[in-house]
């Protein structure tokens, strides 16, 4: 009989890069500091009613497609795990002029993910496979560390035995060496920023022949259009009221421009850049007894890209 722990938490995570999609094997690739990790299974499981049956009584209870999500959160310490939201990543040596550099591609990457919660079974843990995620949300604030939270889906999940993940020892990224370029002009004074990335993953089932054991599992991950938004809040700049109104008066259309986000830490270098920008509202409290008066903004991009370097 297995025996169950009263109290006491040690939970641990290991992610791994896939070799095939929803093989369940990989290496190991460290995302910095997971602070979080939550899962989610839904059976879908429905209820018949047949005419033969007497009573209000159903039937039976139906088995469905099993939908396997959830969400990751973590301290920044690289940038380079923004390949798992865009995709194509060309690996530099990471010094100087060569650079990670990542772009948007069709095809994103898949991780399995080992979790164990060790006030059960302590030799067991869960594999979720074929996992990618769909939606990055990257938040900087001033003195803060550098987060990201991810959302995800995934293809199956099984028990296996025992893991031991390797532990981050890269400190995290603060946002403290941070600025905010929005066509050609600097936003010195920077309170925070915010970029969600979507890739508007979907879960899909279709009808086809399948093994033994799959027929509750999703055939493949779809990818959808990427939309790109942000937001934030800088000190009053008259450069960021005239672009949201197309100049120093009114105009009926704007031109779209560039704008990019740089974190520092040291030698590392993260740049995220930002095409097809424009700003999408402006506003300002003014209010005589606060210290400074903060201009909150929110931005629509339709392209991104980064370049993760480290000039030691």
């Amino acid at each position: 009989m297995a025996s169950y722990a009263a109290s006491g938490v040690s939970n641990k995570i290991q992610l791994l890069t896939e070799v095939t999609y929803g093989g369940g094997t990989g290496a190991e690739a460290v995302f910095g500091v997971t602070k979080k990790f939550s899962w989610n299974i839904d059976t879908s499981t429905t209820q018949s009613f047949g005419l033969e049956s007497a009573g209000p009584q159903a039937t039976v209870n139906i088995d469905g497609v099993m939908a396997i999500s959830g969400t990751h959160e973590w301290e920044v310490t690289s940038g380079r795990e923004l390949k798992a939201i865009l995709g194509s990543e060309a690996s530099g040596s990471g010094t100087g002029a060569s650079p990670w550099a990542l772009a948007v591609s069709n095809t994103l990457p898949s991780y399995c993910v080992k979790v164990i919660d060790e006030s059960g079974d302590a030799d067991d843990y869960m594999l979720i496979s074929g996992l990618k995620y769909s939606k990055f949300s990257i938040s900087a604030q001033n003195g803060n560390t550098v987060v990201i939270t991810g959302t995800w889906t995934a293809r199956k999940v099984a028990d296996t035995t025992t893991f031991t993940p390797t532990v981050s020892t890269v400190e995290p990224l603060i946002a403290e060496d941070c600025y905010f370029v929005y066509n050609s002009t600097t936003a010195v004074e920077l309170e925070s920023i915010s970029l969600d990335i979507d890739r508007k993953c979907v879960p899909k089932r279709f009808l086809e022949a399948v093994g033994t054991g799959d027929r509750r599992l999703i055939s493949k991950i779809i990818e959808g259009p990427l939309t790109v938004t942000g937001s934030g809040s800088i000190t009053g700049q008259r450069a960021y009221l005239n672009a949201i109104m197309g100049g120093t008066s009114q105009t009926d259309t704007r031109a779209d421009v560039t704008a990019s986000i740089t974190l520092k830490r040291g030698v590392i270098i993260d740049t995220i850049s930002l095409t097809g920008v424009k700003l999408n509202t402006l506003g300002m409290d003014f209010d005589k007894t606060s210290e400074v008066s903060l201009a909150a903004f929110t931005l629509l991009a339709r392209g991104i890209s980064a370049t993760i370097s480290n000039t030691a």
